[in-house]
């Protein structure tokens, strides 16, 4: 050990653990430590000169600040710090114990002054001593020499020496950052190194540039040698044009190859690289995601949610504040954004944080919205750590930004001086002056463990404004839980303190992996066992943004965890280690020679296999016609036009097997497939539907109309704004059965009933005998949301009569209609009618006989507004009444609702154009403020940019500031005060709601399928949903894979992972239909623009 780093260490090392001394109660989980205690008085200082690159305006990315690297050097048992600067010189400083530090930069030569980035401890010679690899970057004046990367080689003394040239590892690309992995299996570590363009163009595909250009905007794949590294970039499948700030190194599809996620500024997208096994790398980010990040920054990979996958954090810029959402952020171009997805085949990107769910199966759902984190304002680091011992990672996100160019207002004022060419020197200064800070305190989301996270930073001690960007976490004093250490721009560096070991209710345990080489534990895996529970963790320092961890790996507990049953690790070379009967609080080493072979995991039969419907004969896939809803209703949330795909099931030729109906979009002829004795399906060869092919089949429906004996059809019309809303293509239509699957169109059975519906279901309401019908109208083509017209057909000898102003004239204009259900809520023997819609509340009306007497105000459940898609019925808590399943839009969405403040839409015309508009409305500080920007909204009412010249007026205007007391009051007006899926359980004294499970939140529920699957006398239901429709600005709503839900006879209910039911349906699911194929029952799930799928049951 060497005599420099030596005299620093404290005369007794503890192996246990021990406490800092001047540590004082405190009941915060952080406290900030003052530099003047710590010793670390590093500031990354920036400073500007406008009339160079060295500033925001010339380098757009200038501020992106400094990272963290944390790495015991000398091998004392003590984490030290690397602290990088873009303007001055990098610093190490030795950590001598109880939280203070000594600058060692000097001595130990590691302190050059270049553009520095990233950094990384690792042990790439396997000499046992951290070696130190750094980053660097640039503007575009910087010279190539200085941009050049730096490899510290440590050499046992205290003392580093720089030898990237001679490793060949001295990219002089612009580097963000680094990691190291083992990515052929070989036996030592290669080198990943995240580069990024400064050529900030919006058109980019691979016909740009040539190889050779590709290298310098490209990342790049090093593989070691031994003495040095050969690029492999190309010959990887790693060479892209991107702007990557955020790398990690994760097994993502549990294969035992490590892989790589990149995050990817502005328009580029992700890059999920997974490793082929084969020295290739292939990018699954459309097959694994259904959408990302836009503007991506820092990354973290781990399981957050104790299931053992690894789940994904991304950060973006978006405002948690609206003032400042309505200031900063850009809007959406929706003709490039469509561009992107539908030309250049890019996945579908948003301004928000990412969230990705590890689904089991090699897929990811975002559920940033639902759990709490998709919008931190301008954030850069994302870390999953346990900080309070609880068991489960919390999450960090490093915040601030120096100043905020793409300010609209700014921009604005910036391009006025482009245009008239008076960006002098003195105009420069002014105009970098006039751009806004954004000084905000960093992050902490406590782990709710239900995939639910709480902001509760500023409570917990980080209460202070900052520029940050790079961070790390470690346990600094050795106290047995994690510290954290900030980069600042222009701030000294954060040292938080964790204080949880002061509170007796929590308990830890320290992994330190080891090896032979340091490539034999480099993402080995560590699932520990106890109290039914897992967490699991994998070993790769590099993660954040241009940061790396403690070379440790630290769990949490809680007080009654008494001992940990056992401890695996899956070493990356296909062994394993296992530790029995752990105590808690302390630090466990593991060495790669205590190896065993790997246990071959054996695949667990899952309860159904989701299969294409093609596998059976059925080769329709439903084909969205071509049409913009957005044109005509530039401020629609979501489109109305693709509604459908529905089908119907039913045995229409007699031979006592079930057939299907799938009804088409407009321009898409419908057909039926008439299923064999083999279990396959073969098409119906008919023109029936041809003649109506121009109509979009929504809903559908098999009965016998006629009585006689045989499957007619009626299918609803519908449509969004491609139809006038007196289109004949909007009429329903009734299709005869004249034997044998043989239809006919009817004629004059169905009143003229023009109106875009949805759904059609059958009842003998007035007791004659036939059956009736009810038609719920689904929306006024061209005017979202005014309520479009329904329907109540009596049966009257064959021929159906508009009675519902007879029966209820409320039942006319009930508003958007999505599902309704005949039960007898009641019970006096007679089927009630139990409807739902898209911002409407739940109705009911009882059945007389004769009439329906609407009594919602009788029912509690009443009271819930929402955008209601479905509704089911069944007895979930076995009390011989009737309960029921209400599918809502979910919590996954960036519009939030509560009775104490609902979420509001208003349709009027706000300037007098003689178009209606459309106003989204929220609460901000106890009042209504509009929910889109300024420049959509104006660009829909050009009065706007006249009342509010700025787009800081804008933010700061209420609704009524904006549209005017009289407009709002005289507007159509509807508000929404839940999202939630719930179940409304009867009780002694009338009814009770509770929301469903979390995972039932993820997206909008279309169709609940109600059984006893498992036989067990206790109700289950199936859900299917999404809707990929959305405005660009809302993330579309596609985390829902489909989900099965065992009832435990009481309400409630237990989700089944897909790994565990095999159920997964993550199409924009519109409907699922039971059918018995091959005397065995299966659905039939139906997805718009999209093929149709089948689940059926394994055992």
């Amino acid at each position: 050990m060497s005599s420099n780093f030596s005299s620093f260490i404290p005369t007794l090392i503890l192996l246990t653990l021990f406490s800092c001394s001047n540590k004082e109660k405190n009941t915060n989980l952080f406290t900030l430590l003052n530099s003047k205690y710590t010793g670390v008085d590093f500031i990354n200082h920036l400073p500007i000169n406008v009339m160079t690159d060295d500033n925001v305006l010339s380098s757009q990315y200038y501020y992106n600040g400094g990272g963290v690297a944390i790495g015991d050097v000398n091998n004392d048992g003590l984490q030290d710090l690397y602290l990088t600067a873009n303007k001055s010189s990098n610093k190490l400083f030795l950590n001598l114990g109880n939280l203070r530090f000594k600058d060692v930069t000097l001595q130990s030569g590691v302190g050059s002054i270049r553009f520095s980035t990233g950094a990384t401890f690792v042990d790439v010679n396997n000499d046992g001593f951290l070696d130190l690899y750094v980053c660097n970057s640039g503007v575009k004046s910087t010279q190539i020499k200085d941009r050049a990367n730096q490899f510290y080689i440590n050499q046992k003394d205290g003392t580093f020496k720089e030898l990237a040239r001679e490793y060949r590892v001295n990219d002089p690309n612009f580097s963000t950052h680094a990691a190291f992995f083992d990515y052929d299996k070989d036996g030592d570590l290669d080198l990943y190194i995240l580069n990024y363009s400064i050529d900030f163009r919006v058109d980019i595909t691979k016909r740009d540039y040539t190889d050779n250009d590709l290298k310098q905007y490209s990342g790049r794949m090093l593989e070691n040698l031994g003495s040095k590294f050969k690029d492999v970039t190309k010959e990887s499948g790693l060479l892209h044009y991107g702007y990557g700030l955020g790398v990690s190194v994760s097994d993502i599809n549990n294969d035992n190859w490590p892989d790589l996620y990149v995050a990817n500024d502005f328009t580029i997208p992700d890059k999920i690289f997974i490793n082929n096994g084969d020295k290739t790398f292939s990018d699954k980010i459309k097959s694994f995601t259904n959408q990302t990040s836009w503007f991506s920054m820092g990354v973290d990979i781990a399981d957050f949610n104790n299931d053992g996958f690894v789940d994904i954090g991304l950060l973006d810029m978006a405002s948690q504040d609206h003032v400042r959402g309505k200031i900063f952020m850009a809007s959406m171009d929706p003709n490039n954004f469509y561009y992107l997805v539908n030309e250049l085949g890019y996945q579908h990107q948003y301004m928000f944080n990412s969230l990705q769910l590890n689904n089991g199966n090699n897929t990811f759902s975002n559920i940033a919205n639902l759990s709490g984190v998709a919008k931190t304002d301008w954030s850069w680091a994302p870390l999953f750590a346990d900080f309070n011992n609880d068991g489960f990672k919390d999450y960090f996100v490093s915040n601030g930004y120096r100043r905020v160019f793409g300010d609209n207002d700014f921009q604005i004022k910036l391009n006025k001086y482009k245009k008239l060419n008076k960006l002098n020197q003195t105009n420069r200064e002014i105009l970098y002056n006039e751009i806004p800070e954004l000084k905000l305190p960093n992050k902490l989301y406590i782990n709710n463990k239900n995939l639910k996270f709480e902001d509760l930073g500023e409570m917990e001690g980080l209460t202070q404004g900052s520029f940050s960007n790079g961070a790390a976490y470690c346990d600094l004093d050795n106290d047995g839980d994690l510290d954290l250490v900030v980069n600042n721009i222009d701030q000294e560096t954060f040292i938080y303190r964790n204080n949880t070991e002061q509170f007796s209710s929590s308990q830890f345990l320290k992994v330190n992996l080891s090896g032979d080489i340091s490539s034999d534990y480099y993402n080995a895996k560590v699932t520990l066992f106890y109290n039914d529970k897992i967490q699991f963790q994998e070993y790769s320092p590099s993660r954040g943004f241009m940061s790396s961890v403690e070379h440790s790996l630290h769990f949490g507990f809680s007080k009654n965890v008494e001992l940990l049953d056992s401890l695996v690790v899956n070493w990356i070379d296909g062994t394993r280690s296992v530790v029995k009967n752990i105590a808690c609080n302390q630090v466990l080493s593991v060495s790669k020679s205590q190896n065993l072979p790997l246990q071959t995991s054996i695949p667990k039969n899952t309860i159904y296999t989701t299969l294409p419907a093609e596998s059976y004969g059925i080769n329709f896939i439903h084909s969205e016609n071509e049409y913009n809803d957005f044109a005509k209703e530039n401020l629609l949330p979501h489109k109305q036009s693709c509604l459908g795909a529905f089908a119907s099931v039913g045995d229409i030729n007699g031979d006592n097997l079930e057939d299907i109906f799938l009804g088409g979009a407009s321009n898409q002829e419908s057909k039926i497939y008439i299923q064999n004795k083999f279990g396959k399906f073969n098409e119906l060869k008919t023109n029936v539907f041809n003649q109506d092919k121009s109509c979009e089949d929504m809903g559908s429906l098999f009965f016998d109309y006629d009585g006689d004996n045989d499957l007619d059809l009626y299918v609803v019309s519908g449509g969004g704004g491609e139809f006038d809303k007196d289109s004949d293509y909007l009429q329903d239509r009734l299709y005869i059965n004249k034997g044998g699957g043989n239809f006919i169109k009817s004629k004059n059975v169905l009143p003229s009933m023009i109106t875009s519906g949805q759904k059609v279901k059958a009842e003998d309401i007035d007791n004659d005998g036939d059956l009736d019908l009810f038609v719920g109208g689904r929306t006024l083509p061209g005017l979202y949301p005014y309520s479009p017209r329904s329907f109540l057909l009596i049966n009257n000898d064959g021929v159906y009569e508009d009675l519902t102003e007879n029966w209820n004239p409320k039942l006319t204009h009930l508003g958007m209609v999505t599902d309704f259900l005949f039960c007898d809520i009641d019970s006096d023997g007679k089927k009630d009618l139990i409807i739902v819609g898209e911002w409407e509340n739940i109705k009911v009306f009882h059945n007389t006989g004769s009439a329906f007497i609407e009594a919602s105000d009788q029912y509690d459940f009443s009271e819930l507004s929402g955008w209601w898609y479905s509704i089911e019925t069944g007895d979930f808590n076995n009390d011989n009444k009737l309960d029921f399943l209400v599918g809502n839009i979910g919590e996954n969405i960036k519009f939030k609702a509560s009775n104490k403040e609902p979420f509001h839409i208003f349709t009027n015309d706000f300037d007098n154009s003689g178009d209606q508009d459309i106003v989204l409305s929220y609460y901000y500080n106890g009042e209504l403020v509009p929910s889109r920007g300024r420049e959509c909204s104006s660009g829909d009412m050009p009065f706007i940019t006249e009342k509010c010249k700025t787009y800081k007026d804008f933010a700061e205007s209420s609704l009524e500031d904006v549209y005017g007391t009289e407009k709002l009051e005289s507007a159509n007006h509807l508000t929404a005060n839940t999202f939630s899926s719930i179940v409304i359980l009867s009780t002694q004294n009338g009814y009770t709601y509770n929301k469903l499970n979390v995972e039932a939140q993820f997206s909008p529920i279309n169709k609940f399928i109600v059984e006893d699957f498992n036989k067990d006398g206790n109700l289950d239901f199936i859900i299917g949903g999404n809707m990929y429709h959305t405005e660009v600005e809302t993330a579309r709503y596609d985390a829902g894979t489909g989900r099965y839900f065992l009832g435990d006879g009481n309400g409630s209910f237990n989700s089944l992972s897909v790994g565990k039911s095999g159920i997964y349906i993550d199409n924009d699911v519109k409907d699922i239909n039971p059918i018995i194929i091959n005397n065995k029952k299966t659905y039939l799930v139906t997805n718009n623009n999209s093929a149709p799928q089948m689940i059926i049951k394994n055992r």
